[in-house]
């Protein structure tokens, strides 16, 4: 995986935050018993690399916790009493995980906290250190240069488009271009050519031809890029129509009609079709034909994933092991072995295979 090959081992090869890093080696060589470091940061951007890294190259052995580890507050504190195999010190780093509040001011090697929580109940008890998103250039810079390194003939269209659309999530992007060398990068640029053809076209016959390359998840993405593509009378329209489609869906379920679900998703695109205005300049249609459109994904676009068995089986917290997701349901889909053999180890129940791969 490229997560794991290009993962950083040395400060200089982390994408951005490189003060971030500087304070928490500072704070390191700086500590003293009673003292403890929070790392606050969003998703992917280099918190926890970035503690390893620093803490390996201030010569202390880091070492981690995670959700599913439960241990007790007194053997926390012996742990941090033992010599490090490794190193001359060691530092234990809780990640995305409770912590107790004693091992604070009794741990006898430094204690790091690593967290999205910017209210998180032992702020005020740590110095903290912010990370920052990735700015989109450099993730597209970086995954350019696994490109060149794979030998990977990937469209430097695509490439920003990844970048832009990880959210400044390093860990997303990688797995995005992993993915994408695969079927599942065919699937979303037929998403972002259909979505193309609908915001632009009055025609109902061209919305039914872009529509039979596309999954029934057309609705959450008009819905999200909307109102970034029309005026504000036709975006009202649009929603109009989007809010009946949604009606019907709930009646769908509501009364187990799945005959009818064609019909929801007809409301729904032939509505945001012919929401827009009924004249439109040819000049303006002309250049947003030549303009390259980024669309953003449904907010609540996620698969409803055994995340915790998951989790427990790569031994990293939730939000981590959301990251690996989209790479395991496609080895889980093209290899049926693999497949046997992670459903056993990670304990899945079969509706719950359904969902990951589904």
């Amino acid at each position: 995986m490229f997560i794991d090959k290009y993962k950083p081992k040395i400060s200089r090869d982390i994408i951005g935050n490189n003060s971030q890093i500087s304070q928490i080696k500072q704070w390191l060589s700086q500590w003293v018993k009673g003292q403890a470091l929070m790392v606050i940061g969003p998703t992917g951007c280099g918190k926890s690399v970035s503690t390893e890294v620093a803490c390996r190259e201030a010569v202390y052995e880091p070492v981690f916790y995670y959700a599913e580890d439960e241990i007790s507050a007194k053997a926390l504190i012996e742990q941090s009493k033992q010599r490090s195999i490794f190193a001359k010190k060691k530092a234990l780093i809780f990640e995305e995980c409770s912590i107790p509040a004693a091992l604070l001011e009794q741990s006898a090697s430094p204690v790091i906290i690593i967290t999205e929580d910017n209210l998180h109940k032992f702020r005020r008890k740590c110095m903290v250190v912010k990370f920052g998103k990735i700015r989109y250039d450099s993730i597209a810079s970086f995954l350019k240069m696994i490109c060149k390194k794979e030998s990977l003939k990937v469209d430097e269209i695509v490439i920003n488009q990844i970048a832009k659309m990880s959210d400044g999530d390093v860990r997303a992007a990688l797995v995005d271009l992993e993915i994408g060398i695969g079927s599942l990068r065919e699937h979303n640029d037929n998403i972002f050519e259909t979505l193309k053809i609908l915001f632009r076209t009055m025609s109902i016959d061209n919305a039914v031809i872009a529509m039979e390359k596309c999954d029934s998840e057309i609705e959450d993405w008009l819905q999200e890029n909307v109102a970034d593509q029309y005026d504000i009378e036709s975006t009202a329209r649009a929603y109009e129509y989007l809010a009946k489609a949604d009606m019907f869906s709930a009646r769908i379920y509501r009364r187990n009609m799945w005959s009818l679900d064609k019909y929801k998703k007809n409301i729904a695109v032939f509505g945001t079709v012919l929401s827009k205005k009924s004249q439109m300049d040819a000049k303006d249609v002309g250049s947003l034909n030549n303009r390259f459109s980024m669309y953003r994904p449904p907010y609540y676009r996620k698969q409803q994933m055994p995340l915790l068995k998951v989790a427990n089986h790569v031994h990293a917290s939730q939000r981590k092991a959301a990251g690996y997701m989209p790479l395991l349901k496609q080895i889980m889909k093209q290899n049926k072995s693999i497949n046997t053999t992670l459903v056993k180890s990670m304990s899945l129940e079969e509706e719950e295979v359904e969902a990951l791969i589904n």
